[in-house]
């Protein structure tokens, strides 16, 4: 056995971004993946066992002081291959992609304690003679216990005499550990798959000669709304569990997963795991139980289910892969599709894209053979694209029009009540107002934490932070000029719900979005409430434009169609196109035909254009121009630093130092911008500022960037860097 191991502490630092060496005590077994108890300096700190080895370079070596969690390992040796890809492909330390993988942080007293049951069986094999006749709830007992051979303790309802039964030795309690049921549980009858398409026959066929094949491919399947990709899915799913293997199916938001769920669980009963950051401790340690051990086949998940222990892994899809919900926010700033790819590469699966409106990288992909493209073209049922209409706003403040629904939208609004159908309406901004204004003075109240102002909302009667989550109360006056004369400005989606309620009583309208779905399982209520038919009109934010289908739709609106134009991102048009196509597909799902109206100031932008033809590839096209002048992904290659530091002249020193070896060392081969405030130039107390590098070779833009890295945390500065690649 190795007397040493090769651990990895659990303090995600630059400066400890290495493996460390310990004793293994004689009376410790230790393997690769468990994690450990192990002193750190004057600490004591938990790690992973990454390696094993019989020699050490270092002298006098420290024991590992506990293994934890009963000696199970918690990281399998596939996903301890991938976080060394992702470490070495985010610049990032081992351990921060560790803590991805886990469903607990790591603490001795975080494993749970294993789910028992008490069960109460026979010691004799019929009923005594002594047992006399007036002992009539001992009889009883002892009666059901021979005739079922145990019972649960929870069952019987006298516990004085089951201590006697005890006490006399007739039956005895044992404790039995409890196999958990997982989030889906089985149906009664599992549904048939439906006949494809032609277009559907011809995709699966080719993905399942692919999976036959057995070697790693990459494939686009690009369907229209409303043509059947989630089928395609399913089916494909179900051949590659033929074949003995488990299928990993992404969701860019928890708000589709319930829908979702609901279609595999009619298809698939309880072989299905969940993941999403909404689970409970125990419900999330039971479903990564249940996937390491095999008994769960299929797990649906958001962002994070991409990193679950799946051991036979065939299939990996990720349905709606263009969203920008697959990029993680915080260290380490991965993003899904990139994960995707390097677990391909560790497990050899076959993966599949799938999107109405693909990432221009992953269309750039399919066009230069990278990965192979699959087209749906036509709707299920020969069900036409429903039509888009937009609304020039400009026009209705002419009009003398100043509300937040256009005429036309109203009037689309009040022929779907009268229809008895739903209608959908868009606005990618939560609250009641964007801010308060002092009509006098012009004071804006501002987060004290954060760079921005705060939000109106009518429910609290409060200014809302919706970076850091701080509250202030409304002042009656302006506490910079004393002024009564403060009004709210803007809209959100607090607002329009209360317009349309004012505007059509008669109407029962529910909202979606982050405000409204803070509570355990609110996305599910909200998605099923309306689906069966509690709500006529469905107010949300983006979590309510994909995916959701709901086939008595048949209005879509969109309030401030073109405000995702104004966001300073090389990426706010591809967006723009993406949220519009996407919600326009929620329209004329079912028999009866849908409408769509958009409502926008700046009405001749390419990406309305295009989104009012459902034109992807002229988008596309048109998008790939712009890209060519600024040289931005996917036609060249981009790293955007985040420097954050609570003492901005610190910051500003730092962020100098690394623009400075950045030019150094990049020379003329790559454009350097920065360093600049970010648009949100304070978050949480923390000063932000960014540098971006565009080239037109990644390996070397890469390698200076971890050259860098590795020089500026050799001065051991207190600037905190995060990365973002081609993002």
């Amino acid at each position: 056995m190795s007397s040493i191991a090769e651990v990895y502490v659990d303090l995600a630092l630059p400066e400890v971004d290495r493996v460390f060496h310990y004793s293994v005590p004689a009376d410790l077994e230790v393997q690769v993946g468990q994690a450990v108890r192990v002193p750190f300096g004057r600490r004591s700190v938990f790690g992973i066992v990454v390696g094993l080895c019989g020699e050490s370079a270092y002298p006098n070596l420290k024991d590992i002081s506990a293994v934890l969690y009963d000696g199970e390992t918690v990281i399998t040796e596939e996903q301890l291959t991938l976080a060394r890809l992702l470490a070495d492909y985010y610049l990032c330390p081992l351990s921060l992609i560790l803590r991805q993988m886990l469903p607990f942080r790591l603490d001795s007293n975080a494993w749970p304690k294993p789910q028992v049951k008490k069960l109460i069986v026979p010691v004799v094999d019929h009923l005594p003679e002594d047992l006399p006749a007036r002992a009539s709830k001992q009889r009883e007992i002892l009666s059901l216990v021979l005739r079922l051979g145990q019972v649960p303790q929870e069952e019987i309802d006298s516990v004085t005499a089951l201590k006697q039964l005890i006490v006399k030795g007739y039956v005895r309690q044992i404790t039995v550990p409890v196999n958990p049921e997982g989030a889906v549980t089985a149906v009664n009858q599992l549904v048939r798959p439906p006949e494809l398409t032609v277009e559907q026959t011809k995709a699966l066929e080719s993905l399942t000669r692919a999976l036959d094949k057995g070697d790693p491919s990459t494939w686009l399947l690009q369907g229209v709304t409303g043509s059947g990709k989630t089928e395609v899915y399913m089916q494909l799913i179900a051949a590659a569990l033929e074949r003995q293997q488990q299928c990993l199916m992404l969701v860019p938001e928890i708000s589709l997963t319930p829908q979702m769920v609901a279609r595999f669980q009619a298809r698939f009963g309880n072989r299905i795991a969940v993941w999403h950051s909404g689970l409970t401790p125990r419900e999330r340690f039971d479903e990564w139980r249940r996937i390491r051990n095999g008994s769960a086949q299929i797990v649906i998940g958001a962002r994070s289910a991409i990193f679950v222990p799946l051991t036979r892994l065939g299939v990996i899809i990720l349905d709606e892969e263009h969203d920008q919900s697959y990029q993680q926010d915080e260290n380490p700033r991965y993003h899904t599709r990139v994960v995707a790819q390097l677990r391909q590469r560790t497990t050899g699966c076959l993966l599949l894209f799938g999107s109405a409106t693909p990432s221009l990288e992953t269309y750039r992909a399919s066009e230069l053979g990278k990965c192979q493209r699959l087209e749906l073209k036509e709707r299920v049922s020969d069900r036409p694209l429903p039509p888009v209409h937009v609304v020039n706003m400009r026009e209705e403040l002419r009009a003398g029009h100043k509300a937040p629904v256009s005429r036309r939208l109203e009037y689309a609004i009040e022929r779907c009540l009268e229809r008895q159908e739903q209608a959908i309406i868009l606005l990618n901004r939560r609250g009641f107002a964007n801010f308060l204004l002092c009509l006098d003075c012009g004071h804006v109240p501002y987060c004290s934490s954060c760079d921005i102002s705060l939000t109106y909302h009518l429910s609290t009667n409060r200014l809302h932070c919706h970076y850091c989550g701080q509250q202030q109360p409304v002042l009656s006056v302006c506490p910079e000029c004393g002024s009564d004369r403060l009004r709210t400005q803007g809209i959100g989606t607090e607002r329009l719900e209360a317009y349309l309620q004012a505007r059509f009583p008669a109407a029962r309208i529910g909202r979606m979005d982050r405000d409204t779905t803070t509570g355990r399982n609110a996305h599910a209520r909200i998605l099923q409430a309306f689906g069966q038919g509690e709500y006529d009109i469905l107010v949300g934010t983006q979590m309510i434009a994909k995916g959701l289908d709901f086939p008595r739709v048949t209005l879509v609106g969109v309030v401030g169609a073109d405000s995702g134009l104004h966001v300073p991102d090389f990426r706010s048009a591809e967006r723009t196109f993406q949220l519009l196509t996407q919600v326009a597909g929620r329209a004329g799902r079912g028999d009866s035909p849908g409408e769509v109206i958009l409502q926008a100031f700046n009405t001749n932008h390419y990406a309305l254009e295009c989104a009012r033809n459902h034109d992807y590839l002229g988008f596309y096209r048109r998008e790939m121009q712009m890209r060519q002048q600024g040289f931005y992904p996917p036609l060249g290659y981009m790293i955007s630093m985040l420097l954050t530091n609570e003492d901005e002249r610190e910051l500003i020193a730092d962020a100098a130092f690394v623009a400075a070896k950045l030019t150094e060392l990049m020379g003329a081969t790559a454009q350097i911008i920065g360093p600049t405030p970010c648009t949100v130039s304070k978050l949480k107390n923390s000063f932000r500022w960014q540098i971006m590098i565009k080239a037109g070779e990644r390996v070397k833009l890469r390698s200076v960037c971890k050259q860098v890295l590795e020089l500026y945390y050799e001065t051991r500065r207190r600037t905190q860097i995060m990365l973002d690649f081609d993002a």
